[in-house]
């Protein structure tokens, strides 16, 4: 054999590698309708290659048999450590792989038993309350609050961090009470911690586990606290009503039994939205039992509408064209109910089958901003009232917006939110971007005041100056480790933020002080 045959023949390898490097910077950097998707074939063609190099180095390399055998020997060696080591812990919000430390502390195992505390914690409301999903009006917006922007000279404090248990729940905070759900064990609970030191108050059943590989465990739902009572609602459906100051159930509803419900594939993530003598939920039963509301005195039926099956978002109370409406947005459309009577109003197709998670959000004019993952993208409807119903028009859609969990908000003019995991300004006059910058993944936002308060998917916390001009990025801090799509909380200027690990509570300096 001639000395030229035998020469290393490395341009299978140097092929693998380039296409490799290739797939991933397109998935990263991307502007596709489905981002995700990037990733998966990205990572389709990484477990291809991993074997077809093997098979190359082993077979068709023409390397010295040595070499092969101690390069085999190193391949395997260093597999056996990284996963001796390591494990594949969970998925992100594009579906690429989490790893973690295998001897990481982990807290499923927690104790699932009913605790209350002897300290006397404040119940009563105040001004500073965050008393459900999305902030006191349920809109992802917190008034009277100006926060410092410079974090160097005005670093956030931690005031305490605790392990909890899984669950995508945020927090209601109703004076010095912070309440919860997170899976212990084998049960759903319902918690209740001291605002002021993450001292454990009280733990209440919440049901049944819930259990999802890809869409991690436990409970999704924040719970609302209205009049000294909490309501929740657990993964699969079980409705509670709880004393915020002991935790005592005062009734309970199975709503996926009681509508005949269908229940979603990642869980119930929606919120319970409590107004008059009403708590609605979003069940997603067959025969007028899509949307329903129970006596929230005593948990007896009241009345149900629609036919649509479960979305993710939570019931929104607004008025729009003069007209009082609970607007939701379900599996495969977005409508709008009489709060009196569970009668649809209106009623447009909205979806693919993907998950539709984030909430419409109202704007001036009478006109509803509407979006969705998953490609979906974007559209703004006109809301107008006519003789005997209010009217629908859709006046545009665009993919410059396609928010997956993360809910949006509006600031002089313009709307803020994550498209696809990237942070984006459009002007929803007309759906024009104005810019897109900062990758915080699939997280949270707060507008407290005139600033975004983000968190990232990876747990840290920024604050964004909202302008049309460029994307502003004040300040930023490392909080949270792992996965946090938990919505955020915040009360005056203490912020409380968890994922399915741990929470933490950060004080925040204000602007002035």
């Amino acid at each position: 054999m001639s000395s030229e045959a035998k020469k290393p023949r490395m341009w299978p390898f140097w092929v693998i590698l380039v296409i490799n490097v290739a797939l991933w910077l397109f998935a990263f950097f991307s502007d596709g309708d489905m981002r995700q998707d990037n990733y998966l074939k990205a990572m389709a063609f990484l477990l291809f290659s991993l074997p077809a190099t093997l098979v190359w180095f082993i077979f068709f390399s023409r390397l010295s048999k040595q070499t092969r055998k101690r390069g085999v020997g190193l391949f395997l060696l260093g597999f056996a450590v990284f996963f001796f080591f390591f494990e594949f812990s969970d998925l992100s919000g594009d579906f690429v792989p989490i790893l973690t430390y295998r001897w990481a502390k982990t807290y499923a195992d927690m104790d699932s038993e009913a605790k209350t505390s002897t300290t006397s914690v404040v119940t009563a409301a105040g001004e500073a309350d965050f008393p459900g999903f999305m902030g006191p009006d349920g809109d992802n917006q917190i008034k009277g609050t100006l926060l410092a922007t410079d974090w160097k000279a005005h670093a956030p404090q931690e005031k305490w961090r605790i392990p909890i248990g899984a669950g995508w729940s945020g927090f209601a905070v109703v004076g010095k009470l912070a309440v919860t759900q997170e899976q212990r064990g084998q049960k759903q609970m319902i918690t209740c911690y001291d605002l002021e030191r993450g001292t454990a108050v009280w733990a209440a059943d919440g049901g049944e586990p819930f259990v999802s590989v890809i869409g991690g465990d436990g409970p999704r739902s924040t719970p609302t606290v209205a009049d000294g009572r909490v309501y929740t609602i657990g993964a699969q459906g079980q409705l509670h009503c709880l004393e915020l100051a002991t935790g005592r159930q005062v009734w309970f509803v199975d709503t996926l039994k009681d509508n005949k419900g269908r229940l979603p594939e990642w869980g119930y993530s929606s919120s319970p939205l409590v107004y008059d003598e009403l708590v609605v939920v979003s069940p997603g039963g067959p025969d007028s039992r899509s949307l329903v509301a129970y006596n929230r005195v005593d948990g007896s039926f009241v009345w149900g509408g629609g036919n649509d099956s479960p979305g993710y978002s939570t019931p929104q109370l607004r008025t729009i064209a003069g007209v009082p409406q609970i607007v939701v947005v379900n599996g495969m459309s977005v409508a709008a109910h009489d709060p009196q009577t569970g009668a649809i109003l209106w009623e447009v197709p909205w979806g693919d089958g993907h998950p539709n998670a984030a909430n419409p959000l109202l704007l001036a004019g009478n006109r509803l901003l509407v979006s969705s993952g998953y490609g979906i993208g974007s559209a703004l409807y006109q809301i107008s009232a006519e003789t005997e119903k209010l009217g629908v028009t859709k006046l545009y859609e665009t993919k410059r917006l396609k928010a997956k969990f993360a809910n949006y908000v509006a600031y002089e003019g313009y709307v803020y939110g994550l498209d696809d995991g990237i942070l984006t300004c459009i002007d929803p006059a007309t759906g024009e971007r104005k810019w897109k910058r900062g990758r915080y993944g699939h997280g949270q936002m707060l507008l407290v005041e005139d600033k975004l308060l983000i968190q990232s998917e990876k747990g840290a916390l920024a604050l964004v100056d909202p302008s049309p001009e460029e994307f502003r990025d004040l300040s930023s801090i490392d909080v949270l480790g792992g996965k946090a799509w938990n919505s955020m909380a915040i009360s005056g200027n203490l912020v409380l933020m968890r994922n399915h690990k741990e929470a933490v509570c950060l004080e925040l300096a204000r602007r002035g002080n």
